[in-house]
């Protein structure tokens, strides 16, 4: 019998940070270019007066400028920025400034975003991710582009930062409301995302749900910032038609009972114990200290019993519990989440 072996191409393994990273070039990417975008459309308009004797406008958008890359704390970024040409330059002065054809000194458009010799950002390598993926999961990017271009960036007005403002958030609304009836993903990845740097009292831990598609696309299902708040989040089905109107938790992406998708609810945090017991021969990769008693939670308006265990006193059943949340030194696991005497 003959034995025939083939060798196949070796493939590197490709882990979920690594996706996530790849998400995080593509969003910085966007923020960057809807950055320059606005500060270019800023410009157009605060000059839009500017008309010659056949009323034609005198600062006009034209064609765009070669793409560049920016080396970002999440890898280098291609950008692209919108050609401004300003009839009003004839010539440069003997100091090299750009003046009309009446001689007078003309300002010419410069991206403070984007300098022409920009390579490199400015931004802090952890924060970027953090402030993107905050972002995402509230709506709010206004420290995001900070991040991208430092803290003192002079593009960064008033008037850029209220035009970026109102297209992201109708974006992120969008986004949020997006339906996945359609979508069919061949795995979820799902995790807590913790970043070591503190912007708040707490440190950051965000909930990611990443997953690719049949044609191998990744994308980014869903971001929530829940972790960080100590909040007790679980899912509804959307379907008016399912015969299940309570919560689902742990949260399912899919309603078991219809197939339909689902929507983030705050669950109460407080239930009483519905089982309990104790491990006594607990085994390797059991991560609480011995004698610990794991109980089975029932809490108002959830379909399901929530397994987690008990931090302080003695169970018994019936027992009023309340959740509490290891914000100190999270180890981003479900034993991040305890429950203790109400």
């Amino acid at each position: 019998m003959n034995e025939t072996i083939v060798q196949g191409p070796v493939v590197p393994a490709t882990t979920s940070q690594d996706v996530l990273t790849e998400i995080l070039r593509d969003g910085a990417q966007q923020l960057l270019g809807q950055a320059i975008e606005a500060e270019v459309q800023g410009w157009l308009e605060s000059h839009e007066h500017l008309l010659d004797e056949k009323g034609h406008r005198q600062v006009v958008g034209n064609g765009r400028l070669p793409t560049r890359t920016i080396v970002t704390g999440v890898g280098p970024v291609e950008v692209s920025q919108r050609r401004v040409h300003d009839r009003r330059i004839v010539g440069v002065s003997d100091h090299g400034e750009p003046i009309d054809v009446n001689g007078r000194t003309v300002e010419r458009f410069g991206s403070k975003i984007l300098p022409p010799y920009l390579r490199k950002t400015k931004s802090i390598e952890e924060l970027i991710p953090w402030l993107y993926l905050k972002g995402v999961s509230t709506g709010d990017f206004t420290g995001a582009l900070q991040a991208l271009l430092g803290k003192d960036s002079p593009g960064l007005s008033a008037a850029t930062i209220s035009r970026l403002v109102g297209t992201w958030q109708k974006d992120y609304q969008a986004w949020n409301t997006r339906s996945l009836e359609a979508k069919q993903y061949v795995y979820i990845w799902v995790d807590g995302v913790h970043f070591n740097i503190r912007l708040q009292e707490d440190r950051s831990c965000i909930l990611v749900l990443m997953g690719p598609t049949a044609e191998g696309k990744k994308e980014l299902i869903v971001v929530a910032d829940e972790l960080r708040e100590s909040k007790l989040m679980a899912t509804r089905c959307t379907n008016a038609d399912c015969a299940e109107k309570n919560l689902w938790l742990p949260p399912r992406t899919e309603c078991p009972d219809c197939w339909h998708e689902t929507e983030w609810v705050e669950a109460p945090p407080v239930g009483t114990i519905y089982t309990h017991s104790v491990v006594k021969y607990p085994g390797a990769s059991f991560r609480l200290p011995d004698g610990t008693p794991l109980i089975s939670i029932e809490i108002e308006g959830v379909c399901t019993k929530l397994m987690s265990w008990l931090k302080e006193g003695q169970p018994d059943f019936g027992m009023k519990v309340e959740a509490v949340f290891n914000t100190e030194n999270p180890t981003n696991t479900i034993l991040d989440l305890a429950w203790i005497p109400a």
